[in-house]
């Protein structure tokens, strides 16, 4: 059941855990009554044996995390995403947990560190540089390299990185800012960067690279950036990326950019002395953001602040992107269940690009995760083939 509700619903309102009643506890009124409803059984993982805390810091490790998990005992060795995490809860946990413990770790580390036991071992050394290549699933496989979306984190890929990690060894690049760091001037310094990231990994091709969204822009950028330095880019996979031309259409302000990401325009604080990056633009987009359910109070402001500055850098710069011609591949999934008035393959024709199209199950975002994350990963190892 929760893997089709992941089909069909955004990644943090799949309900982690299910519990099965003759009938709802009703009021004196006959609605729902909610203090009435039984706590969510506890998520029991197949193969997994529980296994206890052992030190103080794991102790801690697991109330926090019970508590944003439906789970009353969570062993050290139960994954984060097994037991239904994601990138939202991802957020509002590692905040916790640097509050708590006054570290700074990244929410990138549930990807290296998705148990208790590896996250505490993480800590206990110090946790982890900031960085922007992150396996996500490293092994002497062939490469494949994962572009951020516009809110510049890769735990939006950990499905698909699983569901690839028999044919190739899977990395994600992350968008600089997340930690407060200033965010890239222009593109180019963007795609050098990145680039020298991946050769870090991989000195030569064949490349293969891929982005969701606004990360296949970029994706298109650095095969341009890795051809022009005489190297081979075998394929390039835009996972139901738009165009920068429709992206330059649609959201024509900061303000557009916002009101798509929170569901509303921010309008009434868009004013040229007021727009994004300005302390009082940025607080209300928050406490819009907190009193409306849209994100939760856990999550600080400053990280708030920081999510935001990237995703509107981050448009900003692929939205202005020409895209040139390539040698290499390209193929483009669009997803059936994205409701956007146009699909996002119709926003490339045209484009100078040797481009082949695919229709893929799923939405936006939910193509490549659930369900849809081992159907996406075959068809992207066939393409390689």
């Amino acid at each position: 059941l929760r893997a089709q509700l992941r089909e069909r619903l955004p990644d943090f309102m799949v309900p982690t855990a299910i519990t099965v009643m003759d009938k709802m506890p009703l009021t004196p009124a006959g609605k729902i009554d909610r203090k009435a409803l039984p706590r969510p059984e506890s998520i029991q993982l197949a193969g997994v044996d529980y296994t206890a805390p052992r030190t103080e810091l794991e102790t801690l490790l697991a109330q926090i995390w019970e508590s944003f998990l439906p789970a009353e005992r969570i062993g050290i060795h139960d994954n984060f995403f097994e037991l239904g995490g994601h990138s939202l809860i991802g957020v509002r946990m590692v905040a916790r947990i640097n509050k708590e413990l006054d570290t700074q770790l990244q929410v990138a580390a549930l990807l290296t560190a998705q148990t208790i036991d590896k996250l505490a071992q993480l800590i206990e050394k110090g946790g982890v540089p900031v960085r922007t290549l992150i396996p996500l699933a490293s092994s002497d496989l062939q490469q494949l390299f994962l572009i951020h979306p516009v809110g510049g984190d890769v735990l939006c890929y950990s499905d698909l990185a699983q569901a690839l990690k028999s044919e190739f060894s899977v990395y994600g690049l992350r968008a600089r800012g997340l930690e407060g760091q200033p965010v890239f001037d222009n593109m180019s310094d963007m795609v050098e960067h990145y680039v020298h990231e991946i050769r870090a990994i991989q000195p030569k091709g064949p490349f293969r690279i891929a982005g969701q969204s606004l990360g296949g822009i970029i994706a298109l950028a650095v095969a341009r950036q890795l051809e022009s330095e005489g190297e081979q880019v075998d394929r390039v996979f835009l996972l139901d990326t738009f165009s920068p031309n429709h992206l330059r259409q649609a959201f024509k302000t900061d303000a557009d950019v916002m009101a798509a990401a929170f569901g509303r325009n921010p309008s009434n604080v868009a004013q040229p002395e007021n727009v994004a990056g300005s302390e009082d633009y940025e607080r209300h987009l928050y406490r819009t953001a907190v009193g409306s359910g849209m994100i939760s109070q856990d999550v600080p402001e400053p990280t708030f602040k920081a999510i935001l500055r990237v995703a509107v850098n981050n448009h900003r710069l692929a939205s202005q992107t020409e895209v040139e011609s390539l040698r290499a591949n390209v193929h483009h999934f669009t997803a059936q269940d994205n409701p956007a008035a146009k699909p996002s393959g119709a926003t490339w024709q045209g484009a100078p690009l040797n481009i082949s199209f695919h229709k893929v199950a799923g939405g936006h975002e939910t193509l490549m995760q659930g369900v849809n994350a081992a159907p996406l990963a075959r068809l992207i190892s066939n393409l390689c083939k």
